[in-house]
């Protein structure tokens, strides 16, 4: 949805500077043109702010999502050690994402790697289900 309102964005503002351009070949005054060009500039700015925002806020919540299954997954009787340490690696990781986006990180870029640590949290989850059904039926 974000990526498909900025990119609606990007197509008017395409056809705004061609219709610029047309004027301009019109004899279309000059210093008009550019402040129309400055004008569209700036929206595509604002744009892209609320896009970055947006961004930003889905991938907090997806990260506080991971760490809620994170915790949950740690209370889960029966671990093994090597369970435990990978479930705490992985709860690193994403308060790592969460830091980056804190201190500003373009939420554009840290995407990729919150979906991989997602996925990666999701399969160390089904993981732990694993042990603990096994822990369950050995019991």
């Amino acid at each position: 949805e974000v990526a498909d309102d900025l990119k609606e964005e990007l197509e008017e503002e395409a056809e705004d500077l061609e219709d610029l351009e047309y004027d301009l070949d019109l004899g279309a005054d000059v210093d008009e043109v550019i402040e129309e060009v400055i004008e569209d500039e700036e929206k595509l700015e604002e744009t892209l702010e609320e896009v970055e925002e947006e961004e930003a806020d889905m991938l907090y919540d997806v990260i506080d999502e991971k760490l809620s299954e994170l915790d949950n997954a740690l209370s889960t009787p029966g671990l093994d050690y090597v369970s435990v340490e990978e479930l705490e690696q992985e709860e690193n990781q994403l308060m790592d994402l969460e830091d980056a986006l804190d201190a500003g990180a373009d939420p554009l870029a840290v995407r990729d790697d919150v979906v991989d640590e997602a996925d990666y949290t999701n399969e160390l989850i089904d993981v732990v289900e694993e042990e603990a059904e096994a822990n369950e039926l050995s019991e």
